[in-house]
């Protein structure tokens, strides 16, 4: 470590002698380690746990736009009409060759479960939709909040 000011190597780590007085007070956090140099008496600040803040703040962003962006996919595909015409094409389907007397007793379940799925899937769609913008905008929100105070600086 040097200092800043004369670039001497002779660091040693002490408390700045500040005093409050009034409202105009001082205020160093327990966060910040100061160093004093021996050789023109300058004080260097330094302070990890901002540096660990900081990284832990850069990740959540990140972590949380990889969240939205996959949301925002999955909405994508769920509002698409293509599910919904796939669902609506296959249940006739599947009705039509539930009416055949030629299938065994185990077709017969397995469409009728398929039948179930996808009259469900139909049915709890909207839904999901809804439920699936609300957690995009609770994110979205989040996220602006949290750029907005790193943007500040408060992290």
């Amino acid at each position: 470590m040097k200092c800043s000011q004369c670039g001497n190597e002779k660091l040693v780590k002490t408390n700045l002698p500040m005093e409050s007085y009034g409202d105009g007070g001082s205020w160093i956090s327990g966060d910040v380690d100061i160093y004093l140099c021996l050789k023109c008496g300058h004080y260097e600040f330094f302070s990890m746990k901002k540096v660990h803040d900081y990284e832990e703040t850069v990740s959540y962003i990140k972590e949380k736009e990889k969240e939205l962006n996959t949301l925002k996919l999955k909405l994508v595909k769920m509002e698409s009409d293509e599910r919904k015409n796939f669902i609506n094409k296959r249940i006739p389907e599947i009705t039509e060759k539930l009416k055949s007397i030629d299938i065994t007793i185990r077709q017969q379940q397995k469409l009728q479960g398929e039948l179930d799925e996808l009259k469900t899937e139909l049915s709890r769609l909207p839904q999901e939709i809804s439920y699936l913008k609300n957690d995009i905008r609770q994110i979205e929100s989040e996220l602006e909040s949290k750029k907005y105070n790193f943007e500040q600086g408060s992290f």
